[in-house]
């Protein structure tokens, strides 16, 4: 529910494949994936899709709104993804999932959800997060961490992120 507030009121959230698939509990949810994000992220997950170490899927960005580079790599996982409401920002190339979304993006609410449906390599999560960064004018000042909270911060090209979990129950 915190995170429907959160998005509903403006807030961008962003899951990637295996988000929502299991409840505090590590019992599966019932009814597809992410489970209780479906409607935030607009989309349900058919399938999730092994690729072998070495090999990989192409992905290709249709929506230049973002300004990330045209092609990139899906290492060891990628979603079969269906679609409800959520905007398709990127396919993949090659197999069965030509065509099919990778990453897409749902306004729920004032706010959005983008989902990444594949294990990326680390030039598209820096290009990615960058401008999800520079988009929602992310500030870097936080508050008091209450207890629950971990903050992890990691630097990479000359940028600072903050990797923001909720433990709490």
């Amino acid at each position: 529910e915190n995170i429907r507030r959160y998005v509903e009121n403006g807030g961008c959230l962003v899951l990637t494949y295996w988000s929502g698939y299991v409840n505090e509990s590590d019992l599966c949810f019932e009814g597809g994936f992410p489970g209780p994000l479906k409607d935030i992220a607009g989309l349900w997950v058919e399938e999730l899709d092994g690729i072998p170490a070495g090999e990989h899927n192409g992905v290709s960005v249709r929506d230049k709104t973002l300004g990330l580079s045209e092609h990139y790599k899906a290492i060891y996982f990628a979603d079969l993804i269906r679609s409800n409401s959520a905007e398709i920002l990127a396919t993949f190339d090659d197999d069965y999932l030509a065509g099919q979304p990778a990453l897409t993006r749902n306004q729920f609410g004032k706010g959005c959800c983008y989902y990444i449906g594949f294990q990326a390599e680390a030039n598209f999560l820096s290009d990615f997060y960058s401008k999800i960064i520079d988009q929602t004018e992310a500030h870097r000042n936080l508050p008091e961490i209450p207890e629950g909270i971990s903050v992890q911060r990691r630097c990479s090209n000359e940028r600072e992120y903050l990797f923001i979990h909720n433990f709490a129950c």
